[in-house]
């Protein structure tokens, strides 16, 4: 069997190799996880929420994002920030007005 037919496939077969060892490994999604506990320190203007976010990744900004005509806000409604990275935080509604319903949750930027 001549040689040149021998080392054809086999560097199709190298090449072929090369080419899925060089694949980007798929980036792990961001593992996020809040607890709030209820709201307190409740006024008629103000509200109170501890919060609690644990993450597998950097957090960069985080707190409480709200709205009055929202029922679930985003950032691009009211936000309240309460700096970055993980662990305990509370956030304080204020200039609330009276006999309005708010809906409120918690945020965090990655």
């Amino acid at each position: 069997m001549p040689m040149k037919h021998f080392w054809k496939p086999s560097l199709f077969l190298i090449i072929g190799l090369l080419l899925l060892s060089c694949k980007e490994e798929p980036e792990s999604q961001a593992q996020i996880v809040f607890t709030i506990s209820d709201a307190n320190n409740i006024s008629p203007e103000s509200v109170t929420f501890d919060v609690s976010v644990a993450a597998n990744t950097t957090i960069t900004d985080k707190g409480i994002c709200y709205s009055s005509q929202n029922n679930t806000p985003t950032i691009t409604d009211f936000k309240i920030s309460s700096g970055n990275g993980t662990g305990n935080y509370n956030v304080t509604l204020t200039n609330l007005i009276d006999n309005t319903i708010y809906y409120a949750r918690p945020y965090a930027m990655f």
